[in-house]
């Protein structure tokens, strides 16, 4: 229990030392990547689509529910994702989830890596959820879970957002 809740601390900790992602960000061998970008501002606006790229750490079927999470979150809220057949989006998200044992259960620790098309780092949305139930297994985690992690990961990208937030 402890060995596993050290060795997420140890992914998250490496996680924050990490500047960049892999510049490919998993596109196809020969698919255009841009080669620079003005500077612009963190936020993306209301019109600004984002796009999310395959999460690590998160098992196939809580993946797919992230996503319909996600896109629900994302109606709501007005902000548009794009999907990948689509284009590259100016902000795309890169996430990591991770379940640890916490002091009241099973908690989910999520980072969401905001990078720019070329790759880079922007920024970094993270936080926690505690599932109420047991152990770091994702069988305990549900589809209300994934709920918040949705809500509080597209709040952060919201159009009325200054700058992308850190969430707990």
């Amino acid at each position: 229990m402890a060995r596993r809740r050290s060795a997420a601390l140890l992914l998250l900790g490496l996680l924050a030392a990490c500047r960049s992602v892999d510049p490919g960000l998993g596109l196809t061998p020969g698919e255009p990547t841009p080669q620079a970008m003005a500077p612009v501002s963190t936020a993306p606006s209301a019109a600004e689509p984002i796009q999310f790229l395959p999460a690590v750490g998160i098992p196939a079927d809580k993946a797919q529910l992230l996503s319909m999470s996600l896109g629900e979150a994302a109606r709501t809220a007005n902000v548009t994702i794009l999907p990948a057949a689509e284009g590259i989006a100016p902000r795309r998200l890169k996430g990591y989830l991770s379940t640890v044992d916490g002091a009241s259960g099973e908690v989910v620790v999520y980072v969401w890596d905001v990078v720019d098309p070329g790759g880079e780092r922007i920024s970094r949305i993270q936080g926690q959820v505690e599932t109420g139930g047991s152990g770091t297994s994702w069988s305990g985690v549900g589809e209300a879970t994934l709920r918040e992690i949705a809500s509080r990961t597209i709040a952060a990208l919201g159009p009325s957002s200054a700058s992308l937030a850190t969430s707990d």
